[in-house]
């Protein structure tokens, strides 16, 4: 465990046992794995989670974690945000499996939303726009932030998780934790719900776990189609920071029209951290 208390407690629960769970078809039992490493740098977390885990060794440096790779074969990483990637990209250098919670924005907390020089405003819209591959064709997917909605919605009905799909016949709403809705609603009362095509998730915590052990196949939530969820979610703030509409090479990673773009995608380090994120 990197951060063992606060949002570390609670991800602690769900792998050794003691959280609740929802109750759903595909849920199973809740695991209840051996946790041997602690690692905090507020030590009254520490201690905290030592009691219950009496035998786990402890640390208060996540670098030093990485001294005893053979103590552990998987990492849940619950730090403050910007230690996410650090601590992250350490495990998967150790081949060991890695859970990890990590942001999609910054918020600002300017009642106007004008940002001190590193956070991108409290409301904003981005819009991406993504080239045909294969036989999908292009797609545009506007993101709006804060008080943003869009137009063809009515703005006082759409949650703050909410997708909205436009079509040319008519549109699918979900308001993140509830099922879709076609609308108009009234033009798709009686249309029939299509057959499910995908297999249901157990929940992440479970997936990963089992993915872990062999068990089970890649949890939904890979790194690889979260860490390009990501990426492309966070290119919205490096263009409101650089005001510029950005042409983005995702195999070079780098704006390939705006080379100022580059002090935001990549950042110094101070000493200690070479060879970890160099």
């Amino acid at each position: 465990m990197i951060g063992c208390g606060g949002r570390g407690g609670a991800n602690m629960n769900t792998v050794a046992g003691g959280s609740r769970r929802r109750k759903t078809d595909v849920q199973t039992a809740a695991p209840s794995e051996n946790i041997t490493v602690l690692c905090d740098v507020n030590q009254n977390a520490v201690d905290a989670a030592a009691q219950r885990f009496p035998k786990a060794k402890k640390y208060s440096d996540f670098r030093r974690v990485f001294d005893n790779p053979n103590d552990f074969d998987a990492v849940m990483v619950s730090t403050t945000e910007h230690t996410h990637t650090l601590a992250a990209y350490l495990a998967l250098t150790h081949g060991k499996h890695v859970y990890c919670e990590k942001p999609l924005t910054i918020e600002a907390a300017s009642p106007m939303g004008e940002a001190h020089p590193e956070l991108a405003p409290a409301t904003m819209t981005v819009t991406y726009e993504f080239p045909a591959r294969g036989s999908h064709p292009p797609l545009k997917l506007v993101w709006y932030q804060g008080e943003a909605r869009p137009p063809q919605f009515d703005a006082s009905k759409m949650g703050n998780r909410a997708q909205l799909f436009i079509g040319d016949k008519g549109m699918l709403y979900s308001g993140g934790r509830s099922g879709p809705t076609l609308l108009p609603e009234e033009e798709f009362e009686d249309y029939p719900t299509p057959p499910e095509t995908l297999p249901r998730s157990p929940g992440h915590y479970i997936e990963r776990i089992q993915a872990c052990k062999g068990q089970g196949p890649a949890p939904g939530s890979n790194f690889l189609y979260s860490g390009w969820v990501t990426e492309s979610n966070h290119l919205g703030n490096v263009a409101y920071r650089t005001r510029k509409k950005l042409e983005w090479d995702h195999v070079n990673l780098c704006a390939r029209n705006a080379p100022e773009a580059d002090q935001f995608i990549r950042r110094p380090y101070r000493k200690g951290w070479d060879g970890i994120v160099t």
